[in-house]
């Protein structure tokens, strides 16, 4: 359980200034999460609080929220989610009065459930075998023509980026095996143009062989 106080400053005498609280759950792995119930031990007592989720806990999606001065309950703590996430975070925002003072809040349980996210990301990591060679080559740039490799290097730079993402979605990696593939067959050879050279010859003899 998590033990949020009365939003106020830890450590500080109770203020009337509401200070959010805040949590946040690591999930440990990335997961196509499909709802998130939380339950409260704080009685009949009503809290104001959002729900937000992320892959990285620094940019956070919005889930949900409770407003309402309705005490805690199963239809509005239950939350529907479609997102991909390994962080849930809870913002308290408000909770009720009691004897003059806001009531200590504690979070008793935060249930998330959905599974853990899988791309098949096969296909793209062919394309990358496939090609690694050329972007790998010391010489590439002299080989193609300026614009086409450019092309091909931004695909397979992003085609690494996409497999190597924990969290990348399916369209993400189609997007990234079809591009890095049609860099790859649009890749033009550098043709080299030879002019203005002379081939001179000077000071020859004719050889004679003769056999017995």
């Amino acid at each position: 359980s998590w033990d949020a106080g009365r939003l106020s400053i830890t450590g500080k005498p109770y203020e009337s200034t509401i200070t959010e609280g805040w949590a946040i759950v690591d999930l440990e792995n990335y997961y196509d999460l499909k709802e998130i119930i939380l339950t409260f031990k704080t009685g009949n007592y009503w809290h104001k609080y959002e729900v937000y989720t992320s892959v990285d806990s620094v940019e956070w999606d919005f889930v949900g929220s409770k407003m309402t001065t309705t005490p805690p309950n199963v239809t509005e703590d239950t939350y529907r989610t479609n997102h991909i996430a390994r962080y849930i975070k809870v913002q308290l925002k408000d909770v009720e009065e009691a004897d003059g003072m806001r009531v200590g809040i504690k979070v008793g349980e935060l249930e998330a459930y959905g599974k853990l996210h899988t791309i098949d990301k096969s296909e793209l990591q062919a394309m990358i075998d496939l090609t690694q060679m050329i972007y790998d080559a010391n010489n590439s740039e002299n080989m193609y023509t300026s614009v086409s490799f450019e092309v091909f290097k931004e695909a397979y730079e992003t085609a690494i980026a996409v497999n190597s993402k924990g969290y990348a979605t399916e369209n993400e990696v189609k997007v990234a095996t079809d591009d890095l593939s049609n860099a790859y067959q649009a890749l033009q050879s550098q043709i080299i143009q030879v002019t203005n050279v002379v081939a001179t010859a000077t000071n020859y003899k004719t050889i004679t062989l003769t056999w017995n």
